[in-house]
């Protein structure tokens, strides 16, 4: 149909006319200042992991980029462990160590 490009536009305006309708107060809207600091971590977060990982690549190679690039779960998890924000299972604890051993 004509609006299907549209699509991804009015899904987001409804999404913000949602939020917008359950808030309590319109004090609880982000300042301008919070508003550029989140949209700029955003982008940085995007673009900035695939921009390092291509620097990566160009400065070890293909063969070690491919051998750490699966690992990337692996440090997730430990690092949410490390900060307490998971709990460390027995079963989990097992599986980051056979992850990380079969990829390294």
């Amino acid at each position: 149909s004509a609006f299907q490009p549209l699509a991804p536009v009015w899904t987001a305006v409804l999404a913000y006319a949602s939020c917008i309708e359950s808030l309590p107060s319109p004090y609880l809207l982000p300042s301008p200042r919070m508003t550029l600091l989140f949209l700029v971590l955003g982008l940085l977060g995007m673009f900035g992991g695939q921009v390092l990982f291509l620097a990566g690549v160009y400065l070890a190679g293909a063969s070690i980029a491919s051998a750490f690039q699966p690992l990337a779960p692996v440090w997730t998890a430990v690092l949410a462990y490390a900060s307490c924000i998971e709990s460390l299972p027995s079963p989990y604890l097992v599986g980051l160590l056979v992850g990380y051993l079969w990829c390294a």
